[in-house]
């Protein structure tokens, strides 16, 4: 009696065992190319920005599935278009690159080379051009500091009235702060992904994309357990690991970043 339940127990344990190793052993929807890349093959020479504008992980009996939709911006003297994507696959390694980068700017040209650094959208193109806008004082911000020790407000990105990127203020109602956007110029630009700091950050983990883009985050809510599990992050909501793309980015110019970019 006692050799039958034992021999029962081994069995459950290897049964369970089988099930959670078939788990376990379930392999990354295989990518070729990043999609990414054929997006930009097809701008040509025209100015564009890429945004990353919504992510998923879904799985079946034998793959688990990487998704991205994106964002195309292409700006002109008079109008800004943009076209966005279904639900395209992406390899594992690009998705856990860019688990923090909801919402932002994942590749860039303006007037210049390619640039794959990860940055607040419109920041090396649309703010502090002074053809489309300019910084006006906000009295309803927090008072700052200058260098002369006076206290003041904080200025605010304005564009101009009739300016085509009128149309992304309206879209995503988000003001851009003269602070915010100098440390930008002169400790990130070019160098490394940058994601704000306080209220005010970027990227996936900001109020203003939990706020504006609540599907996506309901959608993670409900898949928590898949999402830990399937994900570049140890803890439900972190995106703290990044690891490279299983593409590595040809063609053209670019800036990289150490915490941007196609390379690994």
């Amino acid at each position: 009696m006692y050799s039958k339940i034992n021999s029962l127990a081994i069995l459950s344990i290897f049964a369970f065992a089988s099930i959670f190793m078939g788990c376990s052993d379930k392999e990354p929807f295989a990518v070729p190319v990043e999609p990414i890349l054929s997006i930009i093959a097809k701008q040509d020479t025209s100015n564009f920005a890429i945004v990353l504008n919504d992510m998923d992980i879904s799985e079946d009996e034998t793959h688990v599935y990487y998704k991205h939709k994106y964002l195309t911006v292409n700006p002109s003297d008079d109008q800004i278009k943009m076209d966005s994507t279904d639900w395209v696959n992406v390899s594992k390694g690009f998705f856990e690159k860019h688990e923090k980068d909801l919402g932002m700017e994942l590749v860039s040209r303006f007037d210049g080379p390619i640039s794959t650094v990860v940055k607040p959208f419109g920041f090396d193109w649309a703010i502090g051009n002074e053809k489309y806008g300019e910084w006006v004082v906000d009295s309803t911000s927090a008072k700052t500091t200058d260098a002369s020790g006076n206290q003041q407000y904080e200025r605010r990105w304005h564009y101009h009235p009739g300016s085509s990127f009128l149309f992304y203020y309206w879209m995503f109602s988000r003001p851009v702060y003269y602070g915010s956007y100098r440390t930008y110029g002169r400790s990130y630009r070019g160098r490394s992904a940058y994601y704000g700091s306080g209220s005010r950050s970027y990227g996936t983990s900001s109020p203003y994309q939990k706020k504006n883009r609540s599907s996506f985050y309901s959608r993670r809510a409900k898949k928590s357990s898949t999402w830990s599990r399937r994900s570049g992050s140890r803890r439900f909501g972190a995106g703290s690991r990044r690891s490279g793309s299983s593409s590595r980015y040809k063609g053209g110019s670019s800036t990289r970043g150490r915490s941007g970019g196609f390379g690994k």
